[in-house]
């Protein structure tokens, strides 16, 4: 019997198609996470106008981490929380059996939402990425001969995300972790694998960074 090429095609692209399916979704999500702390600092220095940095920090960490929390509640239930209110008052047994159910069908999503967080937002942060942006993007296109000092001293310096560690972009993906591990912890402990080595991953990370990269400014 001849083999037929065309099912070796369709089922590479169904193979294809399964990990796309497993994969993007988690990227998008990680995506959304990485910049949204960004936005929220950018909302509380030139919005807000808060005076010192602790308030800057309190308020990104503040909304980082509700946002956080929103979005493991919306991956379970996939309905809105009004829908959700609703039915935890009208049959609380159907709502613990709704919630039980959304945590096992989930589990592989954020198996790979929490894999790609460790290459992406533990990572990003020992690479610099801002600051090697910068870099590409101005470098190529100033000549630095005929720039002042004080334009290249600007230049060499770090974006404000960079220079110190802001509790609030660091501290609410910690406890994201932390929320996945500890819900699958007695359900799969392959997520339990997975977010330990996360926690192995970012404290190495934070460590280094804290020693040797980050300068803590003071107030008072």
């Amino acid at each position: 019997r001849k083999a037929d090429p065309f099912q070796d095609v369709n089922e590479s692209n169904s193979n294809l198609v399964v990990v796309l399916r497993g994969y993007i979704p988690p990227l998008i999500v990680s995506l959304i996470l990485l910049w949204l702390p960004q936005v929220f600092f950018i909302l509380a220095v030139r919005v807000i106008r808060f005076k010192s940095l602790s308030q800057v920090d309190e308020f990104v960490m503040k909304w980082n981490t509700g946002y956080r929390l929103a979005n493991i509640f919306f991956i379970f239930f996939s309905i809105s929380l009004i829908d959700a209110f609703r039915c935890f008052k009208d049959d609380p047994e159907l709502f613990i059996q709704l919630v039980a159910e959304g945590i096992l069908r989930q589990s592989t999503f954020l198996i790979n939402l929490v894999l790609i967080s460790t290459g992406q937002e533990t990572m990003l942060q020992l690479l610099q990425w801002r600051s090697l942006i910068k870099q590409a993007l101005y470098r190529p296109l100033v000549n630095l001969n005929k720039r002042s000092r004080r334009y290249l001293d600007r230049l060499n310096e770090a974006p404000d995300f960079e220079k110190a560690f802001i509790f609030g972009f660091f501290a609410p993906t910690l406890s994201y972790g932390l929320m996945v591990a500890m819900m699958y912890s007695y359900m799969a402990p392959l997520v339990l694998g997975v977010c330990s080595f996360f926690f192995w991953v970012a404290s190495k990370v934070h460590t280094h960074n804290a020693l040797y990269v980050y300068v803590q400014p003071f107030e008072g």
